[in-house]
């Protein structure tokens, strides 16, 4: 997968690929997922790829006040590698 970070392209091939995402990169990242409300808690917190990592749905949820439907798609990102996609 191919994940466009702070206008350069970085391939992410697993979530451990994620643990090396700075603040900025991961507040880059929200907003492509379209989570754009979660970046300032987000840097409030200095949540970094290596954090993100480690953070659960149900601490996005909790700790966020994500909705489970945002947990998951964040959640996704980080174990999967998914992105959203676009028609041409």
């Amino acid at each position: 997968m191919v994940w466009c970070v702070a206008g350069s392209e970085a391939s992410l091939q697993s979530s451990s690929a994620v643990a090396g995402l700075s603040v900025d990169d991961v507040a880059d990242c929200l907003r492509r997922l379209h989570l754009d409300a979660f970046v300032e808690s987000f840097r409030q917190h200095a949540v970094d790829g290596d954090l993100l990592s480690h953070i659960d749905e149900q601490m996005l949820v909790s700790d966020f006040a994500m909705t489970r439907f945002e947990a998951k798609k964040l959640v996704m990102f980080v174990m999967h590698g998914w992105r959203p996609t676009h028609a041409s």
